[in-house]
């Protein structure tokens, strides 16, 4: 997809997202390895390694996200001493996330993704742990897997929260927020089912319209659907100069 890579501003959107996840992960491996709080074989589990490819996903696609997330799988594995088990948990997590993480419209499905990322991480560490069985130690598989779905729910709770400013600053409208504008208590749409009765109820036909031919082509039918309510919104200026509107009024034409 070279279209992502021509825009200097999603090249600096990447770079950010990556910046900020290397961050974390660092500060993750300061604590477990410098403040002794949390163990060096548990901290690794405990990295929100599904954040860039839920934010890449959610902001420009998936393709992106899963190219992000297996950068940066590559790169925190090299960071923690060449580990092959913070490798493939890494890979898993990024799969998942990205492949689920398209079309979402809301914030509570951020959050159950986020469970499905660490239950296959969870899976993912039982594989491993299966292929060094030599001196079993079933509370260290526990520890891990609590720290996987730990770790999930924190890729979850730190996207949710930035999310907002990388839309505003990179002008990106995600699925979440065209889902916001498609509230009909919308005050613009208010108005203008109270003061252009007409132009409200043909918004509502052109938008299921525009939502079926989008369904139809595989296009994003939720933003078809919200382009379609507020297209006609500048005929609240004088409405009833528009057809619709005028009904048993005399015509100011």
């Amino acid at each position: 997809c070279p279209k992502y890579i021509r825009r200097n501003s999603r090249v600096m959107l990447l770079g950010l997202i990556a910046l900020l996840w290397a961050g974390i992960a660092a500060l993750v491996q300061y604590t477990a390895q410098s403040l002794n709080l949390i163990p060096i074989e548990t901290a690794q589990f405990l990295i929100p390694f599904a954040l860039v490819p839920l934010l890449t996903t959610i902001l420009i696609g998936g393709r992106a996200g899963l190219a992000a997330g297996m950068w940066t799988s590559l790169v925190i594995a090299l960071y923690w001493d060449r580990s092959l088990s913070v490798f493939i948990t890494g890979m898993v997590a990024t799969t998942v996330a990205s492949h689920s993480t398209r079309r979402v419209r809301t914030r509570t499905k951020v959050v159950k993704l986020s469970l499905v990322v660490g239950l296959a991480q969870i899976i993912c560490l039982l594989g491993v742990t299966l292929l060094d069985w030599d001196s079993p130690d079933v509370m260290c598989v526990v520890h891990r897997a609590t720290a996987s779905l730990v770790g999930g729910l924190l890729s979850a709770v730190i996207a949710l929260l930035i999310l907002p400013l990388f839309e505003s600053v990179f002008a990106i409208t995600t699925d979440i927020t065209l889902l916001e504008f498609s509230d009909l208590g919308h005050p613009l749409l208010q108005r203008l089912a109270l003061e252009a009765p007409g132009t409200y109820h043909h918004s509502l036909v052109v938008a299921n319209l525009a939502q079926a031919a989008a369904e139809a082509i595989e296009a994003n039918s939720l933003e078809a659907r919200v382009c379609s309510y507020f297209h006609d919104i500048g005929k609240l200026t004088k409405p009833n100069f528009f057809a619709e509107n005028i009904h048993m009024q005399q015509n100011p034409h």
